[in-house]
C-alpha cells in the first residue's frame, strides 16, 4: 500500500449564507497525479487554498503527510507543499530567476550562493535556461505559466497543487505544458494534484479523477483512468471516457470508468 499523502475528511466551507463545500472527503496517495474535476465555481479552487491554508475552512479534518493541520502538528508542513495558481502571477519588476528565487526567499528569508545553481536547475526543467534574465513581459503567457511552474518547482515540494494553470492558453501551448508537466511530475517522482473543469484533460493527465458536483459541493465519484501511459490524444477512448463524464454530471449513478475502492 502506497503511502498516504493527503486524507480531507467531511471538509464544509461557508461564504456567508453561500454553502460552498458540504461534507467533501478524499485520499491522495504517494505519486499519484490526481485530476479534481468540477464545473465552474463548484469550489475546486477553494479546495486547494484549503489545503495550502491560504484559506480557512468550518468543519473537517485535513491531514497532510500524516499530521493533522489543525493540530500542534501543522508546523512546517506548508514544506512540503507547493502551488501553481491559474495566473502565474509574476513579480514585473523581478527577472526570470530573480521570480523563481522568490519562492526560496519565502521559505529560508536569506538566500545562499548555492540556491542559485537550485534555481537554475528549476529554470532547466522547465525549458527557460536561456530566459532567466528576461522581465516578464517579455514572455508569452505559456512562458510565464513555466515560470510559475519553476517557481513552484525550486523549493521541492513533495505535493504540488496545481490550481487550473493552463486556462488562457491556446490548444497548442496547453497541450506542450500538459505534456511538460507529466514529464516532470515522473522525473520528479512527486505527488500532483491537478484542478481543471476539462474532462479530456482530466482524462489525459490524471491516475484517478476526482468528480465534484455543482454547489453545495460534494464528491460525487472518484475513478480511475484505465489507460497506459503515455496516452495518446487521438485514443478514440479518451472521448469515450470524455462521453462518460459529462454523462456522470447529468445523471449521477451513470458511469462507465471504473471506481475507485479507495477514497
Amino acid at each position: 500500500m502506497k503511502r498516504e499523502m493527503l486524507r480531507i475528511e467531511g471538509l464544509h466551507k461557508r461564504f456567508g449564507s453561500l454553502i460552498v463545500l458540504n461534507d467533501v472527503s478524499f485520499n491522495i496517495y504517494e505519486g499519484e497525479f490526481v485530476c479534481v474535476l468540477g464545473p465552474s465555481g463548484c469550489g475546486k479552487t477553494t479546495i486547494l487554498r484549503i489545503i495550502a491554508q491560504l484559506i480557512s475552512f468550518d468543519e473537517g479534518r485535513i491531514f497532510v503527510l500524516g499530521r493533522d493541520i489543525n493540530s500542534n502538528e501543522e508546523d512546517g508542513y506548508l514544506d512540503d507543499l507547493s502551488v501553481v495558481f491559474q495566473e502565474p502571477r509574476l513579480l514585473y519588476w523581478r527577472k526570470v530567476e530573480e521570480n523563481v528565487k522568490l519562492a526560496l526567499e519565502l521559505k529560508r528569508g536569506v538566500v545562499g550562493d548555492r540556491d542559485g545553481a537550485t534555481v537554475r536547475e528549476a529554470l532547466s526543467l522547465v525549458g527557460l535556461s536561456d530566459f532567466a534574465d528576461a522581465f516578464p513581459h517579455e514572455l508569452s503567457g505559456g512562458m510565464k505559466q513555466r515560470v510559475a511552474l519553476a517557481r513552484a518547482l525550486v523549493t521541492e515540494p513533495s505535493i504540488l497543487l496545481m490550481d487550473e494553470p493552463l486556462t488562457g492558453l491556446d490548444l497548442r501551448t496547453r497541450e506542450e505544458l500538459q505534456d511538460e508537466i507529466l514529464r516532470i511530475w515522473k522525473e520528479k517522482s512527486m505527488t500532483a494534484i491537478f484542478v481543471t473543469h476539462d474532462p479530456l484533460e482530466a482524462i489525459y493527465m490524471g491516475d484517478r479523477i476526482i468528480v465534484l458536483s455543482d454547489r453545495p459541493t460534494m464528491v460525487r465519484d472518484t475513478l480511475k483512468v484505465p489507460l497506459n501511459r503515455p496516452r495518446n490524444r487521438h485514443d478514440r477512448r479518451m472521448k469515450e471516457l470524455e462521453s462518460c463524464i459529462r454523462e456522470l454530471f447529468v445523471l449521477p449513478d451513470y458511469g462507465c470508468l471504473e471506481p475507485d475502492g479507495i477514497s
